[in-house]
């Protein structure tokens, strides 16, 4: 199974519809930074898995790669999808076509199973496939020489098809799982066998020590009447009763224990309210708003004398106008033949004068008397509005902190009245403490003691018909625990060997995936001695540790790391030795395709022509080789040494980007297949 075409449109870079066909033999793609080179190679990553690998899990501003998988540039593209055409070794071909609304194949089959084989191919094996078949420069060391060494293992072990005994496992870590809680349900059902036992000959004990006493049984009967003051008939109702008071008697007294403990912690607080500062706050405010209520009743009595006398004025205001405007029209008029004009009687100019004068003074004095007292009333109003202010301030305050003292004291009284219901008489809030409630709970104590003691000499009297039932239910527990103790091995037993079962598979797993590493070592030491990424460390080797847990790492040299000793150019060429000779060891995969997203970039000349032959050795067995190049140069190297059979040809494809239109294919050049004849006779 190979690549036949690719054709996509509206899909990242690319607004309109375009197609590339893949030759059978390889495919050499070139252009600059952007042209969509690396697109490419994300579509067919995307018409296989529905989704693009790298950076898949970076999000920013709540946005990620998924949400620019298709055009969002200017204007709206015609069509989104992409289409990927495969071919098998029949020529049979199959379209995988994938839109924003699903996946369509043209196939019967699934998606995985037409490019692996489902007999060995891992569970993730579209991810595999990609990971392992689509090789991207920024990868190339991401999984490889910087992988975690446990890392590294798993991703050799799922690349490379391994068998998986993962269901197998899971079996045999849920037969562990279960037996391991099984054994946990026997023991906690053991150890309650085990007091049951412990109790019973404990109370047998005991019933064979009273069975031997000697006890007057008549006076416990009266005293029991005495102490639960009721009238109870029969023997069996007053043993009952009594149980049932020394049970109600206990669970008071527990009651009784907690509400003393909230008691003593009110209490506690009231004092410090009392003793403290808030107290002396509360007493002090209680002066401030004293006096301040003074201030305002006193205010409101000299603002009512002023509203009086203010009333007063104003009620003379009119006869003051009159007479003003009398004043007026006499100083104009003046006398009449030296007599007044109002009143005629006898006035000389001096004195007319003399007495218009003084009632001017007269009505000013009035005006400004008034002005006066309406100004001092509007001064008092507003030193009442003040002392108002300041009055409903400290009113406040002083509510907020007696409600502190309120709160504390409607608790205690709530749990007075708790107490009650435990028999406890209710009393003043003041005498009622802790020493009270430990002397109520002293006597309850004192009521269960003499309860039991008298119920004890009661049920001597069938002491000894209680032995012979004790020692058969003795006898029953013992019986039951040995039958548990006995399934407790088993179980145990049973955890052992699905435990050790657990262990078998994981190291069989080990030991395969060792087997099938033995088999890639002398294909990744060929690719690395090809590539040559050290000049004195020529050979990779890797080495394995670890029984049930594997881990897999690098070493050149005498143990060296290469990771820590090779420079980046160097580590790159390693981990492209490593991935190309994973990819060359996939047993399970039907696509024999390799697809390279500019491998090159960081990698010097000599290099890059060392991958160049390894690239054309690989063609050399049959794979069909997509490789992207950002140089045109090493893409004209590649098209030539690519050249490896005489019926599978090639192409050499150059992308460009044009604003506002997207990636195109700027030009396609076919590379024929060498010729059987290369030299040909003069």
């Amino acid at each position: 199974m190979k690549i036949n075409y690719l054709k996509l449109a509206g899909f990242r870079g690319f607004k309109k519809s375009a197609e590339i066909v893949f030759p059978l033999g390889f495919a050499v793609i070139s252009g600059r930074n952007g042209s969509g080179k690396s697109t490419v190679c994300d579509a067919i990553e995307y018409a296989l898995t529905g989704n693009i690998r790298a950076e898949s899990t970076h999000t920013e501003k709540g946005e990620s790669i998924t949400d620019y998988l298709w055009w969002r540039g200017d204007g709206f593209p015609e069509n989104r999808f992409v289409k990927l055409g495969l071919i098998d070794d029949n020529g049979e071909q199959v379209t995988i076509t994938r839109d924003p609304d699903g996946v369509k194949v043209s196939s019967e089959q699934e998606i995985d199973d037409l490019v692996s084989d489902p007999s060995c191919s891992p569970k993730d094996c579209l991810l595999q496939l990609c990971r392992t078949s689509i090789i991207r420069d920024e990868e190339i060391t991401q999984l490889s020489v910087d992988l975690p060494e446990r890392q590294r293992f798993e991703f050799v072990s799922s690349a490379i098809g391994t068998t998986d005994f993962t269901d197998i496992e899971n079996k045999a870590l849920a037969v562990q799982d279960y037996f391991k809680t099984r054994y946990k349900v026997l023991e906690q059902e053991y150890s309650e066998r085990r007091r049951e036992i412990s109790d019973l000959t404990a109370r047998l004990s005991s019933t064979q020590t009273e069975a031997e006493k000697f006890g007057d049984v008549k006076n416990a009967e009266n005293k029991l009447r005495m102490l639960l003051k009721e009238d109870v008939k029969t023997e069996t109702d007053l043993l009952e009763i009594t149980r049932q008071n020394i049970a109600q008697l206990r669970t008071d007294s527990d009651n009784l224990i907690r509400i003393s403990n909230e008691l003593v912690e009110l209490q506690n607080r009231m004092d410090e309210i009392d003793k403290g500062d808030t107290q002396k706050l509360i007493q002090s405010l209680d002066k401030e708003i004293t006096k301040l209520n003074e201030a305002l009743t006193d205010k409101d009595r000299e603002i009512s004398d002023l509203e009086a006398k203010i009333a007063k004025h104003e009620m003379e205001s009119p006869r003051l106008a009159s007479l003003a405007e009398i004043i007026e029209h006499g100083k104009r008029y003046g006398l009449e033949d030296g007599c007044c004009p109002l009143c005629n009687s006898k006035l000389d100019e001096s004195n007319f004068h003399s007495n218009i004068g003084k009632r001017e003074t007269q009505i000013k004095e009035a005006a400004a008397t008034l002005t006066e007292l309406i100004k001092d009333r509007a001064d008092k109003s507003e030193t009442r509005k003040s002392i108002i202010s300041e009055l409903d301030s400290k009113t406040r305050k002083h509510k907020e902190l007696s409600s502190i003292k309120d709160v504390t004291l409607q608790n205690i009284q709530k749990i007075i009245s708790e107490a009650g219901k435990y028999g406890i008489k209710t009393i003043d809030i003041d005498q009622f403490n802790a020493r009270y409630l430990s002397q109520c709970i002293e006597d309850k104590r004192g009521k269960v003691i003499k309860l039991d003691h008298y119920l004890a000499v009661l049920e001597s009297s069938r002491a000894y018909e209680k032995v012979g039932e004790f020692e058969k239910e003795i006898a029953l527990a013992k019986k039951h625990a040995a039958e548990i103790e006995k399934k407790m091995t088993s179980a145990e037993d049973a955890e052992g060997q699905a435990k050790k079962a657990v262990g078998v598979i994981r190291r069989v797993s080990g030991d395969i995936v060792d087997e099938r590493l033995a088999q890639l070592s002398p294909l990744i030491s060929e690719i690395y001695f090809r590539l040559r990424p050290h000049l004195d460390w020529q050979d990779l080797n890797y080495h394995i540790r670890g029984d049930v847990r594997r881990f897999l790492s690098f070493e050149v040299g005498n143990g060296l790391n290469p990771s820590f000793l090779f420079s980046s150019g160097q580590r790159r060429a390693a981990g492209l030795s490593f991935l190309l000779a994973v990819h060359l060891s996939r047993q399970w995969c039907r696509l024999k395709t390799l697809i390279l997203d500019d491998p090159v970039q960081h990698i010097d000349d000599f290099r890059a022509l060392q991958l160049t032959e390894v690239l054309s050795a690989i063609r050399q067995s049959g794979w069909q080789i997509i490789c992207t190049a950002e140089d045109k140069a090493l893409a004209n190297l590649l098209s030539r040494r690519l050249r490896s059979s005489d019926n599978e040809e090639g192409s050499h494809i150059s992308m460009t980007y044009r604003s506002n239109v997207g990636v195109a294919t700027k030009s396609i050049q076919p590379i024929p297949p060498l010729s059987n004849r290369v030299l040909m006779s003069a």
